[in-house]
């Protein structure tokens, strides 16, 4: 996410490519009766709502940027 962990990540980054061979060399865990689900960046923007621990709704929206609501406790 833009603005988050800039500059503390990029060691960490994989490419495409990468991120398939991992996906493929993993898919025998369903034959011990492990669910794998793998799910790219892109899949995962603006499809999950989250709260942090300052009580705030927070959505990784699709403009690559956290969108966080007002508290919950005031929202009530």
């Amino acid at each position: 996410m833009e603005g988050q962990n800039d500059g503390s990540v990029e060691d960490l980054l994989i490419s495409p490519h990468q991120f398939q061979e991992f996906i493929e060399r993993h898919q025998t865990l369903s034959d011990e009766g492990i669910r794998f689900v793998a799910e790219t960046n892109n899949l995962m923007k603006d499809s999950y709502v989250m709260v942090n621990p300052q009580g705030q709704f927070y959505n990784n929206t699709t403009t690559g940027r956290y969108l966080y609501s007002s508290p919950i406790l005031e929202a009530v």
